[in-house]
């Protein structure tokens, strides 16, 4: 019965350092890493650019916790809302940079 009992105990710890040795292989991902997702209003329409690719915003898309639709509506975390103008962009951490004056809460028709 001790022999079972240890030869478990040195079976689990043999698994452990194989664990150890395969984590080391696969380093963890930075959580610094720059993200290159924009959301932003060129020629009157919303576009998602990722990863350099460019999308036309059909449907509602979430960027660094701001809501955004393809009329250019922003619904921020704390719920307050903006219209995005031409030129503004939303960067990946939700901030918004303004090419001009954004209206907030206001149709942009």
């Amino acid at each position: 019965m001790i022999f079972v009992v240890a030869m478990m105990f040195c079976s689990s710890l043999l698994a452990q350092d194989i664990r150890e040795d395969e984590m080391q292989q696969f380093p963890k991902k930075e959580s610094n890493v720059i993200s290159t997702e924009v959301v932003y209003v060129k020629d009157g329409k919303v576009w998602l650019s990722k990863d350099g690719k460019e999308t036309l915003v059909t449907n509602e898309v979430r960027i660094g916790g701001v809501k955004v639709d393809a009329f250019g509506k922003v619904i921020r975390q704390d719920g307050t809302g903006t219209y995005l103008k031409e030129g503004d962009r939303i960067t990946a951490d939700g901030k918004i940079e303004k090419s001009g004056a954004i209206r907030d809460d206001k149709d942009p028709k």
